[in-house]
């Protein structure tokens, strides 16, 4: 199981790598699942918004 701060570790840029500055709680968060679809979002998913051809994700995170 990934936690929340190696998922922001892992997103950066290689030549920007650092440790992200976030909050304990939040950094030890465990992520179980990462899903595209807002609609299939349980506790312990996380959401990633995608932009498409179709649609953006970013217009359903709310």
């Amino acid at each position: 199981m990934l936690r929340l701060i190696d998922v922001l570790c892992g997103v950066q840029p290689q030549v920007m790598r650092q440790m992200p500055q976030v909050a304990p709680h939040w950094a030890e968060t465990a992520v179980g699942e990462v899903v595209t679809d807002s609609r299939e979002v349980e506790p312990g998913a996380l959401f990633v918004a995608l932009s498409g051809e179709r649609t953006d994700g970013h217009n359903f995170s709310g």
